[in-house]
């Protein structure tokens, strides 16, 4: 007898045994299933394209995330510390041109469009550089773009169900031995308390990841907006008393409730796996469907906007 489909799911038994067979995973691949479903088959495996993806901001972002580890790579050397101080500012703002044009050159940006977004950038770099003497105090930055399970110098992180490999923009140490997590986001940075509902587990993940490949304890991890609106203030779930400066109290966990964030957000992406390896791939966007489906690339045919 002929099988009926079920609605959601793939039925090719040679894709279900390629998905099966998974097992490294990045964090931007759990998020995309997490988010929704059908986005990740269209997004991550038939890698199709929205014909009107915003290419600029997505170039920026990158140039942004090359400009500050050139910066922050040049700033022993040529400002005489490991962290951005009061004393050190005027020596790490005059950096920031040289490690924009080194960014700039690196990411290969067409001459049509460098001029503009170099003036962009290193406004993004100098409004960040000047919060950073108030922010993470007693906290500098040990590792810039610390990647795992992408290059052969590092391999993924057994997460337990599924390894994790990515790259992280920072992570930041402090005199006691203990670590904080940080990514950039030239975009807006989502709120904490609305994590769990917008599928968002990146930097709980590679909480996770740190700990272990360091044997670290994290103390917190946090989203750094490059924004005008979000520079003043890191966004992420941290360990009360153990980081201070440019967080939020609201954000603040106690060391159990802490580890606890990070297992829930380890429960979630080992869902979305299962999920993955299984073919599960209903178009049910998470949280604010106007902003998933916002630049979702299969959002003119996947069926959600007939129902």
């Amino acid at each position: 007898r002929r099988r009926v489909p079920r609605p959601g799911a793939l039925t090719d038994p040679h894709v279900l045994a390629r998905l099966a067979s998974q097992e490294v995973y990045a964090a931007s691949e759990i998020e995309s299933y997490l988010q929704c479903p059908f986005r990740w088959l269209v997004e991550k495996q038939l890698r199709a394209e929205s014909l009107d993806l915003a290419v600029d901001a997505l170039t920026r972002g990158t140039v942004a995330h090359a400009a500050l580890r050139n910066l922050y790579e040049r700033l022993p050397a040529e400002a005489g510390a490991v962290r951005v101080t009061a004393g050190c500012l005027p020596a790490a703002c005059g950096l920031v041109d040289a490690a924009v044009d080194a960014a700039l050159s690196e990411e290969r940006v067409p001459a049509d469009a460098s001029d503009a977004m170099r003036a962009d950038v290193v406004r993004l770099l100098l409004r960040h550089l000047r919060t950073e003497p108030e922010s993470l105090h007693g906290f500098a930055p040990a590792h810039l773009e610390w990647s795992f399970g992408i290059r052969d110098e590092e391999g993924p992180v057994d997460l337990g169900g599924f390894s994790l490999k990515g790259c992280v923009d920072r992570i930041d140490e402090a005199a006691d031995g203990s670590v904080i997590v940080i990514d950039y986001k030239t975009g807006g940075a989502v709120e904490v308390r609305d994590w769990a509902e917008r599928g968002k587990v990146q930097l709980p993940l590679y909480a996770a990841a740190v700990a272990q490949r360091f044997g670290r304890e994290v103390a917190g991890c946090f989203y750094r907006g490059l924004t005008k609106d979000s520079v003043k203030r890191f966004v992420g779930p941290y360990v009360e008393g153990r980081v201070t400066g440019g967080v939020a109290p609201k954000d603040a966990l106690s060391a159990d409730g802490f580890a606890e964030a990070v297992g829930d957000a380890l429960g979630r992406a080992g869902a979305a796996v299962a999920g993955m390896r299984a073919g599960e791939i209903p178009a049910v966007p998470a949280g604010d469907a106007s902003e998933t489906c916002r630049y979702c690339p299969a959002r003119g045919y996947c069926g959600r906007e007939s129902r």
